[in-house]
């Protein structure tokens, strides 16, 4: 009787401890796609700013904003 309690409890502590494991996987996932998400945003605002210099046609300050924008991202 003992030994199969114990057994039911060890189950359930491996099957906890999965969970637990499966957790801290989704958090490492959900914080890599919000970065991922957050530099999206980022690049996508650049490319705006971009495209409304590219509409004014004024290159010169199209290339120093780039090159700006490039060293920040790096």
């Amino acid at each position: 009787m003992i030994d199969e309690a114990a057994i039911t409890v060890a189950c359930k502590v491996v099957v906890a401890e999965n969970k637990i494991h499966v957790a801290k996987v989704a958090v490492e996932e959900l914080e890599k796609t919000t970065k991922l998400a957050e530099e999206t945003d980022l690049l996508l605002e650049l490319t705006k700013d971009i495209h409304e210099q590219c509409k004014k046609r004024d290159l010169r300050i199209i290339f120093l904003f780039i090159r700006k924008q490039a060293k920040i991202i790096i």
